[in-house]
């Protein structure tokens, strides 16, 4: 609100940030209705900012589509606010509050599973974020061009780009790094790699995860991977919680967190009525 006395652009900037965290919160809003919660309130928001006319409606739209691509698996609506891709200059728009804007931006095309626009909108992250100098946004980047590449079976473009990926976050943005080990990991694991993708999963600490999409996801591979050493037990844990984070939190799309095909999977022969 004291935003929008002197810039009320950069006011709705931060806005479309706020509702996009909001989204890691989705329990009820309003105590007289324990149906509606955070995000059936900001949906309506989000949809008049991206109609709007103002430098702000790119970020809308990015945050649009990445909630409703992510969160709720709503590929119809969130290919439409997509529309033709987006523009640098619009989304970033001088300010150095990029990150968002370019993590959202590459996560929808992901969310969506168009992995060709995301490969290509992800290397125009990069490159962009290298030249003005906005390291976090390169990191958001490199991290939607890893999705995009091992999702279309890229592997080896994959890895190289996640270990710079990793040493990235080590070094600048430690809170990233469980996140990114987590995809290291999974790639590792579909390159044949399986003892160093064991140690890479095992090593995360959840204990310093924040957010039930990042944590639902570490959680999921480490599942997976865990039941491919044959520990049955602890996999069905991961991805049984991995599945209660998912439906706390209203993360529906399972093209990001494939939960039940890998908890199937563990359960046929111990528990095939579960």
């Amino acid at each position: 609100e004291e935003f929008r006395n002197c810039d009320p652009e950069e006011a709705t900037r931060v806005e479309c940030i706020v509702i996009g965290f909001s989204s890691g919160d989705p329990r009820v809003e309003s105590p007289e209705d324990p149906r509606v919660t955070q995000l059936d309130i900001h949906y309506p928001r989000l949809r008049e900012l991206a109609r709007s006319e103002g430098t702000s409606a790119e970020l809308a739209r990015a945050t649009l589509a990445y909630l409703l691509a992510y969160r709720d698996g709503n590929r119809e609506e969130a290919t439409f606010w997509i529309g033709r891709g987006f523009s640098w200059e619009r989304l970033f728009n001088g300010r150095d509050l990029g990150f968002n804007g370019a993590l959202w931006s590459t996560a929808a095309f992901i969310g969506i599973d168009d992995l060709r626009r995301g490969a290509t909108w992800s290397e125009t992250v990069i490159r962009e974020a290298t030249s003005v100098g906005y390291p976090m946004s390169v990191l958001a980047g490199l991290m939607g061009k890893v999705w995009a590449e091992a999702y279309s079976g890229r592997l080896a473009e994959a890895e190289a780009d996640v270990s710079t990926a990793s040493d990235m976050s080590r070094q600048y943005f430690p809170f990233w790094t469980p996140l990114v080990d987590s995809a290291l990991a999974e790639v590792l694991f579909e390159r044949g790699r399986r003892q160093a993708a064991y140690k890479a999963i095992e090593e995360i600490n959840l204990a310093g995860v924040e957010g039930a999409g990042i944590e639902a996801g570490i959680r999921e591979i480490r599942g997976r991977l865990r039941w491919a050493r044959g520990w049955r037990e602890e996999s069905a844990d991961d991805l049984r919680a991995t599945g209660r984070l998912c439906e706390l939190h209203g993360l529906r799309n399972p093209l990001v967190w494939p939960w039940r095909v890998a908890l199937v999977d563990v359960l046929a022969a111990s528990n095939p009525e579960e």
